[in-house]
């Protein structure tokens, strides 16, 4: 009995706190669902929901005449969550096959158990078309993730300027870097609603913030000028085996900068694949000494001071003189020169003689009102100022060296600024690059107009220093700069560089300069070329003046009388008259020729040969109606008529193309490369074998 009675306490006890414990589970199970119900339904709602982030475009980057020079594009990056990561050999050796890389390679990045690991990054859509990529289902960690990136369709041309986007689309140098806060656009974001199986849909009814579109910017720049400037610069710097070389192309009664141009460059879209030093736009970041043609200085000096006349007479002692220790020597031995002539043949005595009568205060001063010595406030990053020593501080030496252009350093946009002054009547402007500001809704937000820094010479000193330049190409040093039926004035300008190893001006590195403007009695165009170190000749009229006369003769022979958009047009036009750039790589010139005119474009061919390898922009890419479309020619055998029945013509095709339609004709094909047929042979007539050369058509970006 008493075993029993225990025995039910016991029970008691237990169901007691059963009910107790079950009571407790009640209690809390309704203060969740009723007391609390609102805070634990936010709760759950926040675990579910996914806040995105929607990146804003960037804003367009366009050139004077609306050729598209920056646009957008989607790449895409594929990663990994790794502790959803079911199977990670087999993600491994997919990506491998995908990526012509070792498993090995991906199973160190799938090492981790925990976090998020990048598999590939910035790759097109249609690279990953014939990958053989896991799904969802399948590997539930496996993502893809669409990003917004930059893409160059001018690949190098005026890539200095421009600039570039890093991998996280922000600016870097040129006007990408300059004016990144108003081209990137505003961030918005949206939340997305996650089910039980990780997928996500955008939610109903839940808060969201739209991105917005950078601004666009319109350029001064005028792309048909630039891309002539790139390709006779890289042309003169090869053919002389020179270092490298600079051009800046200026209007000079507004101070806007139409090509700016640094020889080697980059290509934007694969900026990683070069030197940092490459990115620097070195018309504004490099500095030399400019020897003659900073003799603009001395001679305008002279001229203001009413010391000399262009007839008076100077002896220039027969080509050699010594002057405050200081030996100067002359290209030919000249006697007794007009002033005049002293510039035009480019005496250094003849310089130095002017010099030492007008002041070293008075060439300082009229220096320093050309600009040199300050950065001239162009709106580009990296600019600097150059050396140009107080005439204070100038020891005898100096005031020889100086005025001919030894122990001063300027740059090339400070030297075509300057002479930018005496072809618009004596006015030094402000440089600029920056055009127009346009709303992502293309109104016009800002116009930058024209600024004058100062009055440097008077008008009639400006004609004056005209005649003489006019002269210096007619019968002078730059007679190789000379148009057909256009009037250049300009000058010369050689220097020996400094070594520092020999203390002492080097007898073998020269810099070789022209600048000049056109036409000389209305310019239109100022235009400066340096190139450094050039090996076959050294002479700036050998060097530079035949560089600046191919490019102005190209210019001036393809001149588009079209007048150009008024500032108010220029939003009505971003979203009209664009054209789509056709693919005509790997076709014969005739047939580019028909492509483009049915198009709405034109074509321009600066090598010889009948068959397009190359086109600037590339395709797909919007140009304004009625641009011009750069192509590189090469010569390629036509096939004979005779053979066109058994040996059809395949350049242009694909691989598989080319290959298919070679083996109807009953041909065995041998193929070097990849991508589509640029050449295309017999190796055996009887046997019936072919060759056939390919190319990749790949977009630069």
């Amino acid at each position: 009995m008493r075993q029993s009675g225990t025995s039910r306490k016991i029970i008691f006890v237990f169901i007691g706190l059963a009910i107790f414990a079950y009571g407790i589970l009640l209690f809390r199970f309704f203060t969740i669902q009723v007391i609390s119900r609102g805070k634990y339904s936010e709760i759950r709602k926040n675990k579910s929901r996914i806040k995105v982030t929607l990146k804003g475009d960037r804003g367009l980057i366009l050139d004077r005449n609306l050729s598209v020079l920056a646009n957008n594009i989607y790449r895409y990056s594929l990663g990994a969550d790794l502790s959803k990561i079911k199977n990670r050999e087999k993600l491994a050796t997919l990506f491998a096959r995908a990526t012509n890389k070792s498993p090995r390679f991906y199973l160190r990045k799938l090492r981790p158990k925990r976090g998020f690991v990048y598999l590939v990054r910035d790759v097109q859509k249609q690279e990953m078309v014939n990958w053989d990529l896991p799904d969802k289902k399948e590997e539930p960690g496996f993502q893809t993730i669409r990003e917004n990136r930059r893409i160059y369709p001018y690949s190098q041309s005026a890539a200095a300027v421009i600039g570039f986007t890093n991998v996280d689309n922000r600016g870097m140098n040129g006007i990408e870097g300059k004016y990144n806060s108003i081209l990137q656009g505003e961030d918005g974001w949206q939340y997305f609603q996650m089910d039980g199986f990780n997928r996500l849909s955008p939610g109903l009814n839940l808060p969201e913030k739209l991105s917005t579109k950078g601004e666009n910017l319109i350029l001064s720049l005028n792309m048909n000028y630039q891309m002539i400037a790139e390709e006779e610069l890289a042309r003169g710097v090869i053919e002389n085996k020179a270092r490298g070389g600079t051009i800046v192309m200026l209007n000079p009664k507004t101070g806007e900068v139409l090509a700016m141009a640094s020889y080697p460059g980059f290509n934007p879209n694969k900026y990683r694949d070069y030197k940092v030093w490459r990115y620097k736009n070195r018309t504004i970041t490099d500095v030399f000494e400019p020897g003659s043609t900073f003799k603009i200085v001395t001679a305008a000096a002279a001229l203001e001071s009413k010391k000399f006349r262009l007839s008076d007479v100077i002896f220039c002692e027969n080509g050699v003189y010594k002057m405050a220790g200081v030996l100067l020597r002359d290209h030919k031995s000249y006697g007794k020169l007009t002033f005049k002539k002293v510039i035009e043949y480019s005496s250094n005595i003849g310089v130095a003689k002017i010099a030492r009568k007008v002041g070293k205060k008075r060439v300082f001063n009229m220096a320093r009102a050309f600009g040199f010595g300050n950065p001239t406030g162009i709106d580009l990053p990296g600019e600097v100022g150059g050396r140009l020593k107080n005439a204070t501080f100038w020891s005898r030496s100096d005031a020889t060296r100086i005025p001919i252009g030894y122990g001063v350093s300027i740059t090339t946009l400070q030297l075509a600024n300057a002479y930018a002054a005496v072809a618009n009547g004596g006015y030094l402007l402000r440089p600029y690059v920056m055009k127009m500001i346009l709303s992502p809704n293309d109104e016009l937000v800002k116009e930058i107009k024209p600024d004058t820094i100062r009055k440097v010479l008077s008008r009639k000193t400006a004609h004056r220093m005209t005649e003489i330049f006019k002269g210096v190409v007619k019968i002078g040093t730059g007679k190789r700069a000379a148009l057909t039926n256009v009037e250049v004035a300009g000058k010369t300008g050689t220097a020996q560089k400094y070594d520092l190893k020999e203390r002492g001006y080097s007898h073998k590195r020269y810099v070789a300069s022209f600048v000049g403007y056109v036409p000389a009695d209305n310019p239109q165009l100022v235009c400066a070329v340096v190139i450094d170190e050039p090996q076959k000749y050294h002479y700036g009229g050998e060097v530079a003046a035949p560089i600046f006369h191919k490019i102005m003769q190209r210019i001036v022979d393809s001149v588009d009388e079209e007048p150009e958009p008024p500032a108010a047009q220029f939003g009505t036009q971003l979203n009209s008259g664009l054209v789509s750039v056709p693919d005509v790589r790997f076709v014969s010139y005739s047939k580019a020729k028909a492509i483009l005119v049915e198009a709405g474009l034109k074509i321009a061919a600066y090598t010889h040969g009948n068959f397009v390898v190359q086109q600037v922009p590339v395709p797909d890419h919007l140009v304004k109606s009625g641009s011009i479309i750069s192509v590189r020619l090469e010569k390629q055998m036509a096939l004979q008529e005779s053979d066109d029945a058994k040996f059809p013509d395949v350049r242009g095709l694909s691989i598989r193309q080319a290959v298919k339609t070679l083996a109807e004709y009953g041909y065995e094909v041998r193929v070097e490369g990849s991508g589509f047929v640029i050449r295309q042979s017999i190796l055996n007539s009887k046997k019936k074998i072919c060759k056939i050369v390919c190319k990749p058509r790949v977009n630069t970006g």
